[in-house]
């Protein structure tokens, strides 16, 4: 039974430039709108896989034919259950949680609309208690993939991973703040040219948001 009490959160990337990209963004808008509006699908795995199939459909195309992709995660929160579900396409989900310490949840070793077989690339749904998690994020790899530095190296996720674990204490604003300065002193200025697009999500979850979606919902009467 469908119900609506969940919130579903996609951040993604189209591996292609200029018409096969713009292609490939409107496919994959297309794809999530199928999964969740008409298919009705909540679970994280199984919206990737839809938006997969929908994805190679939508292209007819075989595993020579088809070289550009997208890396997604999908976060969908919970609120009658009370928890976060994540799964990711090349994509991970940084978490901290209650403790402090840093979690990650690491996405299959594949694309959107990429031909690859093999346990390690199924799109697999985690589950999380939200009590369990303050803080999460989710990126493209654009900003791990950004050259900098004294060096002129990589960022790569190690050192990405560090910086907010630096900035975890500070609230979401400053943490933007903070972020896009890193950016900045990393690039001198973009001085060193942008690699390629960057995006981060970065959100703060805490019992009294969950309750003030439970009291929307139970007000709508969604059920």
């Amino acid at each position: 039974e469908y119900t609506y009490n969940k919130v579903f959160l996609a951040i993604a990337d189209c591996t292609g430039h200029g018409v096969p990209g713009a292609m490939m963004t409107s496919i994959g808008g297309a794809a999530i709108n199928n999964a969740i509006l008409d298919k009705k699908l909540e679970d994280p795995a199984k919206i990737l896989n839809h938006v997969d199939n929908y994805v190679k459909n939508s292209l007819s195309a075989t595993s020579d034919e088809l070289n550009d992709g997208m890396d997604m995660g999908m976060i969908v929160f919970d609120f009658e259950n009370d928890c976060i579900s994540y799964a990711g396409a090349k994509r991970p989900l940084i978490y901290f949680d209650d403790k402090g310490d840093i979690n990650q949840i690491e996405g299959a070793k594949k694309s959107i609309g990429s031909y690859v077989y093999g346990d390690e690339y199924e799109f697999k749904t985690t589950k999380i208690d939200f009590q369990n998690v303050t803080q999460f994020y989710c990126f493209t790899d654009g900003i791990q993939d950004q050259f900098g530095g004294e060096k002129r190296k990589k960022m790569y996720l190690k050192s990405l991973i560090d910086f907010l674990t630096e900035i975890k204490e500070e609230n979401m604003e400053n943490q933007g703040v903070k972020f896009e300065k890193m950016i900045q002193d990393w690039t001198f200025n973009f001085e060193i040219p942008q690699t390629d697009d960057m995006l981060i999500f970065g959100g703060h979850v805490n019992e009294a948001y969950f309750k003030k979606m439970k009291k929307q919902i139970a007000k709508s009467g969604w059920k």
